[in-house]
């Protein structure tokens, strides 16, 4: 029977079971949320060429994913991947990856929340947006310093209603389709610049794919909770996979349901709220409310989910960085709860602050930081040469090509930011830089 973290300890005990961290995981990437603010993005950039966007970019995803899978499993541990790229490719890469983390993550969390006061406008218009986005971080804050299990609760009841409306959306847009699948993978069209509709052309279709998968991504958040999951280290890769592929399927099954059914695709693909638009032509205005609510709801439970995931992060950092006094206050867990209080309130702080930057800051920041992703890649095809990973953890297939489909992929990110504004070139300069020096200055560390 699992045994409940001791007060004071700087060890998690083993105690969520597979639908438990796959919840929580769910929580945290949010689909709804990656529907009606992501999916948005991806219908404005490529239309109704969304349905080949999403396709690709459910592929990215799942790469991404079974290489988070192998390594996250062969280390499991309550930083994600940071450790498993230290054992592999050494303490300085280790360093860089754990300050990279520290700085995106509550950025992460800032980010959702202003996305969530901005829909929470949607339903009552005279709120005020940064008091909105403080109070969402403090509330997430509050659920990310109970007992997990309670944590858990709160967050897998919101996810069961998101889920629910995600459904409601794919049986309202698929039950009458307006055109065929066929007619929008083969012929698809965009906003024309002087209204009407054009072909998509070859770049928004690319753009739109890189979008999409950024809207799919996040299952590695379940690595986040690795110490704490019952069964061996395969079950660790396997909630990974099956995240993605839940969030894959949720995610990709509105949007491209959005461009077969709406009936008006010129006034749907011109709206500032695409999804939005097709909800109100489709269903009328009362459900273009509910579902505006349901996503408020959805994107409060995001910054819930990621609270309680970056917290085990930020603990982890802590009791990695901690000296041979032993543990660190931040890598204390709390006498009632069990859980990491202290870093988790240092968490919020840090979002609540960053809110302050504004959501294009913040999204330059967390767009811009792709060397972990790269260190990870890199990490599985030296880990599985050396025998250090894919032998008794979970096993990605198509080894070495797949590592190798995965740089390119990152490559292909890599050059979409350089073609991008020189703000966030620089803003991940100093992503970059910040790791690096942090490498520099810290070559080694505890755990």
């Amino acid at each position: 029977m699992a045994t409940e973290p001791r007060a004071g300890d700087d060890r998690l005990r083993r105690s969520l079971r597979p639908a438990g961290v796959l919840a929580l995981t769910l929580a945290a990437l949010s689909p709804a949320g990656s529907v009606y603010v992501t999916g948005a993005a991806v219908l404005h950039l490529a239309g109704t060429g969304a349905a080949i966007a999403m396709l690709g970019g459910g592929g990215v995803v799942m790469v991404s994913a079974l290489l988070y899978a192998e390594l996250g499993s062969a280390f499991p541990h309550a930083g994600g991947v940071y450790h498993g790229i230290g054992e592999v490719l050494g303490p300085r890469c280790r360093a860089a990856a754990l300050v990279l983390g520290i700085v995106t993550a509550p950025a992460l969390i800032a980010f959702v929340a202003l996305g969530f006061a901005v829909y929470a406008r949607e339903v009552v218009p005279s709120l005020p947006i940064l008091p909105l986005a403080i109070a969402a971080i403090g509330v997430a804050t509050v659920i990310g310093v109970l007992r997990l299990r309670t944590g858990m609760w709160v967050t897998g009841t919101l996810v069961t209603a998101e889920v629910a409306a995600l459904l409601a959306l794919i049986v309202l847009e698929w039950r009458g389709p307006a055109r065929t699948l066929g007619t929008v993978l083969l012929h698809p069209v965009v906003a024309g610049p002087h209204g009407g509709l054009a072909p998509t052309g070859t770049i928004p279709l690319i753009l739109g794919t890189i979008a999409a998968a950024y809207a799919c991504s996040g299952s590695n958040l379940a690595l986040n909770f690795a110490e704490e999951i019952e069964g061996d280290r395969r079950v660790v890769g396997r909630v990974v996979v099956w995240g993605s592929v839940l969030a894959i399927a949720l995610v990709a099954l509105p949007i491209v349901g959005v461009a077969v059914g709406t009936p008006d695709l010129a006034a749907m693909l011109s709206s500032p709220a695409p999804i939005a638009a097709s909800v109100r032509t489709i269903a009328g205005p009362v459900a273009v409310q509910a579902f505006a609510a349901i996503v408020a709801i959805a994107i409060l439970d995001h910054v819930a989910g990621a609270t309680i995931a970056y917290s085990r992060f930020v603990f982890a950092a802590a009791r990695s960085l901690g000296g041979a006094d032993g543990p660190s206050a931040l890598s204390r867990l709390g006498q009632r709860s069990g859980a990491p209080v202290t870093a988790a309130l240092l968490l919020g702080g840090a979002a609540i602050l960053l809110t302050m930057v504004g959501e294009r800051g913040l999204l330059l920041l967390i767009s811009g930081e792709l060397i972990t992703p790269a260190l990870m890649v890199v990490a599985v095809l030296v880990g599985r040469r050396r025998g250090q990973t894919g032998k008794r953890s979970f096993r990605s297939p198509f080894y070495p090509a797949l590592p190798w489909v995965g740089l390119a992929i990152l490559a292909m990110f890599v050059a979409t930011d350089l073609l991008d504004a020189t703000a966030r070139c620089s803003i991940a300069l100093l992503v970059i830089c910040a790791g690096i020096a942090a490498a520099a200055a810290r070559p080694a560390t505890r755990r």
